[in-house]
Order: C-alpha cells, then structure tokens, then sequence
C-alpha cells in the first residue's frame, strides 16, 4: 500500500476561522441544505426558513429574513435551496416550492401534493423537480411547468429521496422509488439508451445509490457495492455490476472511486476497469 499522503499534516497547526451553525434540526433522513457564496456574500437557508446573508471577508451577519409564505408551516422545512439569476429556490419536505428574491420576497410559490427530498437541480434555464415517482421542470420566472414524466412502481420509497446528474444537456436520475431514467432538456423528452434499461439490485433500502458522469461516461453505484461504467457516446456497458466489498462511505472523483472500507482502508478504483489505484491504511 502507499505511504499516508496526509501524515505531514500531523505537524500542521490549523486555526479555525470561524464556525457557522445554520441549521438547529438534526434530520439523520435528510440531506444537509448547501450554502451559497456569491459576490463576497454567504447565503444561507435555514430548516426553519430563516433566510441569513453573510459578509465573506469578516463573517459578520448581514441579513437574516424569515421568509413568510402561507405554505410554510411547523411541520414542513426545506430540503434544498439554489440560486439562479439572483432568484432563490427551495423546496420543502411536503412537496412545497418557493421563489424568492435577494430581499426575502416570495416571487412565486407552487404545491405539489408529493414529498420532495431530492436536491432541486437548475439546468438550461429549467428549475428540475425529483417527486417520488415522477420529474418535472419548472420555469425559473413563473414556476409555470414546462414537462413531466412519470415512472411509476411498487417500490419501497427511499426516506433520503433520488439522485440526478447531467451530462451536457442529458438529465440522468434515480426516482425515490427505485426507477431509473434520463431526459433530454432540449425538448422535454424521454431518452432511451442502456443506462434507462439498467436492472438494479432488488433492495429495500437503495438509499446511499450514487449516480456519476466522467467526460462521456455514466456511472451507477448501486447499494455501495456494485459499480457499473457506460460509455455513453457508443451506448454500451464496460463495467457490469463490479462488486466491491465493506464499503462504508464513499465518493467519487474524475475517473475514480474512492471508498473507505469497515477496515479503515482507503482505497481508489479506477472506474473503467474496477482495477485498484492505491489504497490507504488510515488506522
């Protein structure tokens, strides 16, 4: 194995900045809402709608608005917020989505009678919507729909929501109902190709199934075990189902995956062959 890469840190004394508490509410079954930073601001959002803007130089609070909207209630809060255009986006657990402006100004609000605990995802101009068993777009002035596809199933919903990547103008998901499926945005519209057909692995809990795209490749890790590479361009799988074992936590960069194991061992997979680049013993 390597040598640890991180053991000049040992050494290194870090001073700590500064620490930000955004969110109070500990949801083990959500996703954490990312922050913004844009033109030395730092734009938060918290679980119970308080709408906070920081100054990136010094960390002082500039701003913090609650956003007052009849569809925000107790027993709702948001599971993702995005900027575009200097508009704010956030979507709440009960299927709920508000626009708003850089003053707290709701622009636009729209119910949907579903729960929404995927990201809500900008790309080309559309405001992307991961329901339980369906996808929509949304116009980003309006909230007006544009498309919507349904994939229904059986499945058992996945408490952590879906997943969804894109490549170029192509949307690639996972439902929290299990389905896979693709979109081309240009014109709304189904895309066929493997990746649409793949059969995962029958599971009660696909919660932690990542999807990953790499210059023309898509790939599928599904139940943190088994990696599966298409090349998209020729429409054809190079890695089928490659199983990798004891895998606690992982993350993909460029062409590589890397795992940590419940041995303590880091390890990086190359991501066209399942062969090993280097692994590290963390102990």
């Amino acid at each position: 194995s390597a040598s640890n890469p991180f053991k000049y840190l040992s050494n290194v004394e870090i001073n700590k900045l500064h620490t930000f508490h955004f969110n109070k509410r500990n949801q083990l079954d959500l996703k954490p809402l990312i922050t913004i930073i844009k033109n030395e601001k730092i734009y938060s959002l918290s679980y119970e709608s308080n709408f906070n803007i920081y100054d990136l130089n010094n960390f002082q609070s500039l701003n913090s608005i609650k956003i007052k909207s009849e569809l925000i209630t107790d027993n709702n809060f948001p599971t993702s917020f995005a900027l575009f255009n200097d508009y704010f986006y956030t979507a709440y657990t009960d299927g709920k989505i508000i626009c708003f402006n850089l003053n707290g100004v709701v622009i636009w609000e729209i119910d949907f009678p579903d729960i929404i605990k995927t990201p809500i995802k900008i790309h080309n101009d559309n405001v992307i919507v991961v329901l339980t068993d369906k996808i929509i777009s949304l116009s980003p002035e309006t909230g007006e729909l544009n498309w919507i596809h349904h994939y229904y199933s059986d499945n058992v919903l996945q408490s952590t929501g879906g997943d969804i990547v894109n490549l170029n103008h192509l949307l690639f998901f996972i439902l929290p109902n299990n389905r896979v499926g693709e979109i081309d945005t240009l014109f709304g519209e189904k895309n066929d190709s493997i990746f649409s057909d793949l059969i995962l692995e029958d599971s009660i809990n696909n919660s932690f199934d990542k999807i990953h795209v790499f210059k023309n490749y898509v790939l599928y890790f599904d139940q943190k075990k088994y990696l599966t590479t298409i090349n998209f361009n020729k429409n054809t799988i190079i890695l089928n189902k490659n199983k990798i074992e004891k895998v606690q936590s992982y993350q993909f960069f460029n062409n590589s995956l890397i795992t940590l194991n419940a041995d303590h061992l880091l390890k990086s997979f190359n991501i066209f062959n399942g062969n090993l680049f280097w692994k590290i013993d963390t102990k």
